[in-house]
């Protein structure tokens, strides 16, 4: 060790010295040989990046052992399937992650230490050093296995051509189950330099990325190219990028040139490699100008062929399979000796016994010696830099009862569902995705999802991608174009955020495919085009162009007092339903039920006290009542009404009819979605505050130790549960900005306490209540049967209370609320 005392990583802006890192890493190759682990072994390691990560993988490899990287938020079947396929006895892993694995395997860094285990064992060149897996075709996902020999090549080569000194520091950003972290964690220890770890999610916040580079003075960092975009939208880039490095996608010229434009002291290289062959292989440094981005020549040791059908190379510039030979080829595909054959074959331009591996990509090669990448000639795509096996998702969806068909494409940037389903199947895309969440990661979940009644295919019977439809054009109505420039810019923005073309003026941005995490993005696309903040609820309250390009020529009003009541559908001549937010405050949960109501419906929604800048939330349930009950008579003077609301909006619904009825105005009906009279509020939320804020932001606990939650001041608590519940994917959307997180909570907490302990006097209307009902039983009266002395309906919510209000059940629950509205409750 060259500079024991040098700073060698750093976590959350922590810094461990390479003494410091050398003992924790022995002390984890300690726990492995005590715990059996041999020479030869694959151990996995189940935890998030943290100052523990990097001294579990260097500690697994001191023991002889190759690492297979699981990432945390993998669904628990592929992560034994991953475990199982490699061979992995034992599974590195921490408080957090532990109870994801299968029993028996998991071993915790964070529990006792064993101890010295002697003389660490001497590794083979030629030995796994780690097990990668990635997208298979058949269904499964495939490991592959590299050496030692291959991966120090790479970061030797790595090391000569882009020389890092002490005083370099590099960021590693990139999920452990990608190769790419590979050279970024170990190429700046091989040579002195200081490591900077982000936090888990880091690589998606574009914001938070310059912070960090600026702050901790990043010198080499890489990015995929669609990411590499996001950052550079980033008002102010940091200075102190020597080079950056891109892989994983294609690489465009207009991105390469904006780049140079924008960090014309800053290197770009675009470099290019599958697993198979140890990262990359190739190397190409980009110049502005540039009519397009080769991905370059090969690296030291390695070799580039393009060859025929035939496996005979093709001549200069014209396009064939690329493959690979050299000393970075992976080993092969751990216990997959069928498919090792398939795709690394004899070398017939190389030494005796060497072999080639098939990319499968095509390329050509330039006058000048680097090879252009051309695309693929099967169909494997790569989303977001991570390689993606169609047929593998198509598998998973094919292997579901009701789907009889099925195929998946990739367009704009997001994977379309398609399926034929049998003739008496109810199940809908939402549903589909749910089951696919539970086999497959989230990035290989269809966003967007078609129903056909068949397949399209060519004249010779094989399927016909190009005539598969667009998501949203089934059933979208006659193309209105954009009738004005202001119009133009909405319509583009549209269909950059959807993934669609030619969106009409008056389609309908849900009905495209859209969803709240796409709205919140198209928020901050307005805010970023237009200069000026576009609340969610304009997104909901006119969601096509033309409805929100009238709404945005207003005059600018966002100063004044926020409106309470939103307008879900206000056209219709039936008696209005207002319905009341929840604990979060927001209403967007409704609009699929408003949809399914019917066209001549009214719908409003009544948001909580809080959620703007500068508004205080209410503090009891008699503040809301005064308040709501104002706004709704401003928006109709006199009934009647139907109320309702969702969990505590169920509450402030009766109360408000209750208020209504006191003022000589009829209220028919009040309908509670999952409304509880004895205990509103879950009592730990509001014993609890920590309980109360993973139930904030989370919607339900995460992992994290309640006990460490305790320990922490409130604004440390709050930063680790948002890390936790976007680590998990359950971060509520309307979370994302740190300020609105604080507004959102303190509305969350206000309504929680301000409902929570109030107990209802007799009510003597009539009340339609969706309860739970589990395992077949009979749905519960939620305590609503002391309370109720009118005519109380109990209605069967058949799954997770959320599922009410959202596809396939929200249908059902529609069209027993209208029935109730239209011929009164029966009894149930």
């Amino acid at each position: 060790m060259r500079t024991p005392t040098a700073p060698a990583v750093c976590y959350d802006g922590v810094w461990l010295t390479y003494r410091q890192l050398a003992a924790r890493a022995r002390a984890v190759s300690d726990l492995l040989v005590a715990a059996g682990t041999v020479q030869g072994d694959v151990v996995g390691v189940c935890m998030d990046r943290g100052p523990d990560l990097l001294p579990a993988l260097l500690g697994v490899l001191g023991a002889g052992a190759a690492y297979l990287p699981l990432e945390p938020s993998l669904p628990a079947d592929r992560l034994a399937y991953m475990i199982e396929e490699a061979g992995a006895r034992t599974v590195l892993a921490d408080a957090g992650t532990a109870a994801l694995l299968p029993d028996g395997v998991a071993l915790r860094v964070d529990g006792p230490a064993a101890g010295p285990a002697g003389p660490l064992p001497e590794v083979h060149p030629d030995a796994l050093a780690y097990v990668i897996f990635t997208s298979g075709s058949t269904g499964r996902p495939k490991g592959v296995g590299v050496s030692h020999r291959a991966i120090v090549n790479r970061l030797r080569w790595m090391q000569q051509t882009f020389p890092l000194t002490h005083a370099d520091r590099v960021v590693q950003k990139t999920p452990i189950g990608f190769d790419v972290s590979v050279w970024e964690l170990f190429w700046p220890l091989m040579v002195g330099a200081g490591l900077v770890v982000a936090r888990p999610d880091g690589h998606k916040d574009s914001a938070y990325l310059a912070s960090l580079i600026t702050s901790q003075r990043i010198t080499t960092l890489h990015f995929v190219p669609s990411m590499l975009a996001v950052f550079l939208e980033e008002p102010l880039l940091p200075e102190t990028m020597r080079r950056v490095i891109c892989s994983g996608e294609a690489l465009g010229a207009d991105l390469a040139g904006r780049f140079l434009e924008r960090l014309p002291q800053t290197e770009l290289h675009n470099l290019y490699g599958p697993t198979e062959a140890a990262v990359d292989v190739s190397w190409h440094a980009c110049a502005p100008g540039e009519p397009s981005v080769p991905i370059g020549g090969p690296i030291t040791n390695t070799r580039m062929e393009i060859l025929d059908a035939r496996g005979e190379r093709v001549p200069i510039g014209t396009p064939g399979e690329l493959c690979l030979g050299g000393v970075q080829l992976a080993r092969g595909y751990v216990n997959r000796p069928a498919l090792t054959a398939e795709r690394f074959v004899p070398d017939p331009y190389g030494r005796p016994g060497s072999r080639l591996y098939r990319t499968g990509d095509v390329a050509r090669w330039l006058p000048g010696g680097e090879v252009e990448y051309l695309g693929r000639s099967d169909f494997q795509v790569k989303i977001r830099g991570q390689r993606v096996e169609l047929g593998e998702i198509e598998a998973v969806l094919a292997a579901q009862p009701e789907v009889r068909a099925a195929v998946v494409t990739l367009r704009q940037e997001r994977l379309v569902g398609y399926v034929v389903l049998d003739p008496d199947s109810e199940i809908d895309g939402a549903a589909l995705a749910v089951r696919l969440r539970g086999r497959l990661p989230e990035h290989m979940v269809p966003g967007a999802w078609v129903v056909l009644e068949s397949l399209p295919v060519t004249a010779n019977g094989k399927l016909d991608r190009a005539a598969l439809p667009a998501p949203g054009e089934q059933e979208r109505e006659r193309y209105v174009p954009p009738r004005d420039p202001f119009e133009a810019r909405l319509a583009v923005l549209w269909e950059e955020t959807l993934g669609v073309r030619a969106v009409s003026v008056h389609d309908d941005f849900f009905a495209l495919g859209g969803h709240s995490l796409l709205a919140l993005r198209l928020t901050m696309r307005l805010r970023k085009e237009l200069g000026r903040d576009v609340a969610l609820s304009s997104v909901l309250t006119a969601p096509t162009v033309a409805l929100l390009a009238a709404e945005l020529r207003r005059p600018q009003d966002n100063d004044g007092a926020p409106e309470r009541i939103v307008p879900l559908r206000p056209a219709g001549d039936r008696t209005p339903i207002f319905l009341f937010h929840a604990l979060g405050g927001q209403v967007f949960r409704y609009l699929p039920l408003t949809r399914h109501l019917g066209a001549d419906q009214p719908v409003y929604a009544i948001q909580a006290a809080g959620l703007a800048s500068g508004e205080e939330p209410h503090a009891t349930l008699e503040e809301m009542v005064d308040d709501y009950v104002a706004h709704l008579l401003k928006i109709r003077p006199h009934g009647p009404y139907v109320l309702g609301g969702f969990c505590i909006g169920g509450n402030i619904a009766l109360e408000s009819a209750r208020r209504l009825r006191a003022m000589g105005e009829q209220v028919p009906l009040v309908v509670l979605f999952y409304s509880d009279a004895d205990e509103p509020v879950l009592r730990a939320s509001l014993e609890d505050d920590a309980v109360l804020l993973m139930h904030a932001l989370a919607g339900g606990p995460v992992q994290v130790e309640l006990e460490d939650l305790h320990r922490m001041d409130p604004e440390e608590r709050l930063l680790t549960v948002i890390d936790a519940a976007a680590r998990a994917d359950t971060l509520q959307p309307d979370t994302a900005d740190l300020n609105q997180a604080r507004r959102f909570v303190k509305v969350f907490r206000a309504n929680a306490h301000a409902v929570g302990h109030y107990r209802h006097d007799p009510y003597d209307g009539d009340v339609l209540l969706f309860s739970p009902a589990e395992n077949g039983a009979a749905p519960g009266d939620m305590g609503w049967s002391s309370v109720i002395t009118g005519r109380l309906r109990i209605s069967p919510i058949l799954g997770d209370r959320f599922t009410v209000l959202y596809e396939p059940l929200v249908a059902d629950a529609a069209a027993e609320l209208r029935s109730s509205i239209d011929h009164g409750l029966t009894d149930g």
